[in-house]
């Protein structure tokens, strides 16, 4: 049976190493991210890095400008804005966690009132139990157990937010060198291979 690297081989459309190793090909680093593409989609001659880590870069460096521009007062208010959603993402997320275990709970009276067919599915039985507590104790309402936010004053949350920012523009500048690199890698990779094929 073929696979598929191998179907046009099979059925007479692929005769040439060139058309094999670079069908393969995609199954390797310079070009794993073609491997959900059709199986005939022409690998490129030359990789360009992704935009991701660009694009934050571009957004992140806006946000800090726009931080850093901000009175203490703006940035009071958006602290205080922050907290406040912060708040309601936490009641929201424990409303939704209350939910999931009722849900729990119901289901683990149903195991608790089967009888298990023998002996033999007693451990079944205590594995659902212990896999549903396990789900209970950790999707409890998580936000109980931890403090609230605190709001804080403009000048603390600015300070706070420029070392985040900062913080993310340091990785996401890493990370795009490490994507240029990566293209550089893998088109010099693609290249030898066309290179060396007859």
């Amino acid at each position: 049976m073929p696979t598929g690297y191998t179907h046009r081989i099979q059925t007479g459309e692929m005769t040439e190493l060139r058309d094999f190793a670079m069908s393969c090909a995609r199954a390797f680093g310079a070009c794993v991210d073609m491997r959900d593409e059709p199986m005939d989609a022409e690998i490129p001659d030359a990789f360009k890095p992704g935009n991701y880590h660009a694009d934050r870069l571009d957004e992140l460096r806006k946000e800090l400008a726009d931080i850093e521009a901000m009175s203490a007062e703006q940035a009071a208010e958006r602290a205080k804005g922050e907290c406040e959603a912060e708040m309601r993402r936490r009641a929201e997320d424990n409303r939704t966690h209350l939910e999931e275990c009722d849900r729990y709970r119901a289901m683990r009276e149903k195991v608790l009132a089967w009888q298990p067919p023998t002996p033999n599915h007693n451990e079944l039985r205590n594995f659902m139990l212990s896999q549903l507590d396990d789900s209970i104790n950790l999707d409890g309402p998580i936000y109980e157990r931890r403090s609230p936010p605190l709001i804080q004053d403009g000048e603390t949350w600015k300070l706070n937010k420029r070392e985040s920012l900062l913080r993310s523009i340091d990785f996401h500048a890493a990370e795009h060198k490490k994507e240029i690199e990566r293209a550089k890698n893998r088109t010099i990779w693609v290249r030898q291979l066309r290179a060396s094929l007859p």
